[in-house]
């Protein structure tokens, strides 16, 4: 509705996939003219010289250090359905009761993530960290990182996975298809399907030099998904705004923000 209410009075939109751009298209939010689609980035340099030593962080994190562990970074909230990510926890527990879990993350579901959790005995596997200012370090520490989510533009926690080296299990929804490469980078399956993204996550934890190859290709994400490619994208379409401007009305404009 907020869209729809906008649209009319917007000059420019930016949309961070093609997946996002074709749906406002379909809606008749805008014409082809005038949506550019710009990457939502991250700081790729930054997480690809993350370092860790990943035993030690393991163990600060309650975790074995040798075994597997398979975590999800979000908000705790209807769009990422992390009820899906502990269902499919159970799911995998029963194959490999080696791997530990790991939910990193707080919002409104949190008491409903904490029953289905004691409710599938997944209590002592299944650690729930809150949130956290070291993400980029606990993603050094997975084997697979697994996103839940029912509907994204473009789910920029896939590229901080990827960049860190870690091969991603995820739903294909919107724009994921256009980071996660299927069998290249990781695996998407349709939402809610937690049966297919436990199948897949066992997959990974039993070919652990495909993973490794996974892991190592997500390393390669170009330069259109960081973020300062995408501050450099957002001024040049600002720039390219202003310019077009009446000189008069661009005048007033540059008056009004000095007021």
């Amino acid at each position: 509705m907020g869209e729809r209410l906008a649209a009319p009075v917007t000059t420019k939109f930016f949309a961070v996939s093609e997946a996002s751009r074709r749906q406002g298209l379909s809606l008749g939010l805008f014409s082809a003219d005038r949506c550019t689609v710009i990457r939502s980035g991250v700081d790729l340099a930054a997480l690809r010289r993350t370092h860790v030593d990943v035993g030690v962080k393991r163990q600060a994190l309650g975790l074995e250090p040798t075994k597997p562990v398979i975590g999800m970074v979000a908000p705790f909230k209807p769009q990422k359905a992390p009820l899906d990510f502990v269902r499919m926890w159970g799911l995998v527990h029963r194959a490999r009761p080696d791997a530990q879990f790991l939910l990193v993350g707080d919002g409104e579901l949190r008491e409903a993530v904490q029953a289905e959790r004691a409710r599938l005995g997944l209590s002592s596997v299944l650690h729930l960290t809150g949130w956290r200012r070291d993400a980029a370090e606990i993603m050094r520490c997975l084997d697979v990182f697994v996103l839940t989510s029912l509907w994204e533009g473009l789910p920029r926690v896939y590229l901080e996975a990827m960049a860190s080296g870690v091969p991603v299990v995820g739903t294909k929804v919107d724009g994921a298809p256009e980071v996660v490469r299927e069998g290249v980078t990781g695996f998407l399956v349709e939402p809610g399907d937690t049966q297919a993204l436990a199948e897949r996550v066992l997959y990974i934890l039993s070919h652990p030099e495909e993973a490794k190859r996974m892991g190592g290709n997500g390393e390669g994400l170009p330069s259109e998904f960081d973020i300062h490619e995408m501050v450099r994208q957002q001024e040049h379409e600002y720039d390219k705004l202003l310019a077009a401007l009446p000189r008069n009305q661009e005048d007033g404009e540059h008056a009004r923000s000095l007021a």
